[in-house]
Order: C-alpha cells, then structure tokens, then sequence
C-alpha cells in the first residue's frame, strides 16, 4: 500500500516539469521557450494550492490509458465510498458496503495487453461486474484544464472526489498532450482516445457504458464536449469499428476485455450529458481579442502569457475557422448530449461564448419541440472567475460550494432520467 500511494503521487511529476523540459531540450523559438520558463513557476502552484485535496490522501488509483501511437496517458480514478442502490431501486434503498466488497477478492490484478505490456495499472481489484450483484456504476469522465499548454487531474480532486461519493459513479479524470510542443489536434485525438478506451474497458473498471457522462473545465470543457460529439456523430457499426482500429493501432486491447457485441451493445452508448465548469468553446478569437464583461479588470497581470496561452489553436486557426472539433460552439445540436449544463463564471473573457452557445440550442430544442427530451442550461456566477473552483476554500467557498451543488444536482437528475438512483451514506 504505502508503494503504491507514493507511485502514485510521484506519477505528476513528468507532466509537471515538461515547460521546463520543453524550453531546454526543444528547437520551439526563444518567445516560447521563456514564456514556458514562466509558465513553470506558475505549474508548481497548482499541485500546492490543491495538496490539501490529494496529497494526504488516498482517494484514488491511477491508471495509464494507452492511444494511438502506443503512447499512455495518465488518469486517476475516482470511486464512491460505499454501495448504495442500483438501477431499478428507490432513493433510501439498497444496502451498503465498504468499497472493499465490491470488487472480486479473486481477479485482483493489473489491465495488460495481448503482448503482455501493462496497458493500466491500478491499485484495485478488477471484475467484470460488481461482487454480490450490484449493479455496474454510472462513468463520468472529466478533463482539466490549462489552457492546453498544462494542468494536472490532480487539480480536479476535489470536485471528483465529490462527485463519485455524491453520485456513486466512477469518476475518470483525465490528461492529455500539452502545447507548445503539441498543437491541435493532439489533445483532442487523446481525449477520443481516452473515451473510446474507457467504452471498450467499462466493465473491467466497473463501469456502465450506457451511463456515461463527460466534463470539463476551461480547455478541458473544450475536449470533453468535443469528444462527446464525436462519439455520438458516429454510427453504431462504425463506432465499434472506430474503437476496434484503434486498439489495433496501438494494441491496446486487452485479452480479458469483454467482447464487443456491435450493435446490440452500442445501442444506447451515446454520451448522456455534459457538465461545463467556464469552458473555452470557441477559440476562433485568440485571448487577447475575446469580448470582455463589464466587471473585468482592466489590466491583465498574465497578458504577456497570451501568445503561449493561444498557441494549441492558434499555430492553424487559419484552416480550422469552421472546424468544430476544435470549436464545439458550432457542433449540430443532433450530437450533443442531450443534457447540457453550463457553470460560467462571470469575471471571465468566456462568458460570451458559453451564454451565445446555450442561448442558440436552448432556441433550436424549443423550436423543435425537444423540451421533454433535452436541456440545456447555464448558471452564472457573477463574482466567480476563470479557474476559482480549484482554488483554496478561503477564496470564493460559497461560490464554489453552490457551484459544486448545482453541478452534482445535474449529474444525479441525467442519472434518475436513466435509472440509476444513489443515495450516500448519511444522506436523506
């Protein structure tokens, strides 16, 4: 135990010092490279203002998930404390257990490839389906942000820590390729990477794939509405084939994988909803020429940094104005999941963009009579700005607690609409 919780602490500290890595080992020009020397200093406050949430605690495993290329991609997983009621159940029903008991005390062991190689280590037990006859778990799966040129999960602990005890969903939190060094369409080829494993891989981690949700925040609220359109863009038969050629691709299959039943099994896979924490979903406008809210100050101490900040979209924009993989805003509302909500805060140069986009489907749902069968919805925070949701609790906490409320009251509704019900330990 105590190996495998230092492992895991110590598994950041690659993904932590890649500006620096990048600005002395790379040929990327002299206005990147001291820019990353920057962005270095201000990569090392977000592991110590989010430690309380992570750090001392035990809270999750982490696994690696491969894509294409054969390269992995460092995740955490989160789980719920203990078992509560399943699908089919009432709220206050069910029995509970610890978290030990529903994993097979037999299969216990790490996710390998059919060449042998570790494709995810983890510190649980792995099973098909739960032990004793519970249910398989809602999956949601969550995407930090950084402006695509950094970040870690870690950041997110808390917020996922809430939410799988609140939810009794597994909660993956996931990272990805980071510019400079690595431009669009890198890290959303990771996220649809990422989210295809996780569909192939579900009931080993316990997981329902008919249950699954996706979030995000600032550039990760970008890669997840943009893997969640992908996803439900693709035809049945040609999702399985998606999720097939990929694992060829990087023999990332795993032997012990349950089989894939094609269209049997991908009827009703479609990414239920999506949750939003101050997204970036249009980045046709770098930083800089953004609309600002009357309440933004007027100088930015950081605007320095916008080049760096803009450089993922901005290195091609020119060929990708009407991309919207890389600008979600102009997804057809056909794909998007068919529950939408929007934390926006509202001291943030992405407030326009977030409160445009729902404004415009929130139209489209009523003009087609979708009310009964879709949402979209957006709460605005007025004294919260960009990144306040993984600051310390002495910043904004009412914000942040309402925020982290509405957000959790969002996933349990899409999960009742479908027939999870959870009720936490402690909770009436």
């Amino acid at each position: 135990m105590p190996l495998h919780y230092l492992t895991a602490k110590l598994s950041l500290l690659p993904p932590l010092l890649q500006p620096t890595f990048d600005a002395i080992f790379s040929t990327l020009p002299l206005w990147c490279r001291w820019r990353l020397l920057v962005l270095q200093s201000l990569n090392f406050l977000v592991p110590i203002v989010t430690a309380p949430y992570w750090l001392f605690g035990n809270k999750y495993s982490v696994v690696y998930v491969p894509t294409r290329g054969g390269a992995r991609r460092r995740c955490l997983v989160f789980r719920p404390p203990c078992v509560s009621t399943g699908r089919g159940g009432e709220l206050g029903e069910g029995t509970e257990r610890d978290v030990g008991g529903w994993w097979s005390e037999e299969e216990e062991g790490e996710l390998t490839a059919g060449d042998g190689s570790v494709e995810a280590r983890e510190s649980y037990n792995t099973s098909k389906r739960a032990r004793g006859g519970n249910e398989l778990r809602p999956l949601h799966i969550d995407i930090h942000g950084g402006s695509f040129i950094g970040g870690i999960p870690e950041q997110n602990a808390r917020w996922c820590t809430l939410l799988s005890s609140r939810t009794g969903a597994i909660v993956i939190s996931c990272t990805y390729r980071f510019a400079p060094r690595y431009t669009f369409p890198a890290a959303h080829d990771d996220v649809d990477d990422i989210l295809a494993w996780i569909m192939q891989h579900a009931e080993q981690i316990g997981g329902d794939r008919r249950l699954v949700t996706v979030g995000g925040s600032s550039a990760g609220g970008n890669l997840g509405l943009s893997a969640a359109v992908s996803w439900n863009s693709v035809g049945k038969r040609d999702r399985q084939g998606s999720v097939e050629e990929r694992g060829a691709e990087s023999k990332r299959i795993d032997d012990e994988a349950e089989d894939w039943d094609g269209e049997e099994d991908a009827e009703g896979m479609d990414i239920k909803a999506y949750l939003s924490h101050y997204s970036a979903i249009d980045l046709r406008l770098p930083p800089q020429s953004k609309p600002r809210p009357a309440n933004f100050p007027a100088r930015d101490p950081l605007a320095f940094m916008f080049p760096l900040y803009d450089i993922y979209a901005g290195a091609n924009r020119s060929e990708n104005l009407s991309n919207a993989r890389l600008h979600p805003i102009l997804s057809e509302k056909k794909a998007l999941p068919k529950d939408m909500l929007f934390i926006v805060a509202g001291i943030d140069i992405l407030v326009q963009e977030q409160l445009t986009f729902v404004e415009r489907v929130r139209a489209e749902i009523e003009r087609d009579g979708e009310e009964a069968d879709r949402s979209v919805e957006a709460r605005v925070f007025e004294s919260g700005f960009h990144g306040w949701l993984e600051l310390p609790k002495m910043i904004l906490e009412k914000e942040r607690v309402a925020a982290f409320e509405a957000s959790v009251d969002f996933i349990r509704r899409v999960h009742r609409k479908h027939g999870w019900y959870y009720q936490p330990k402690g909770m009436r």
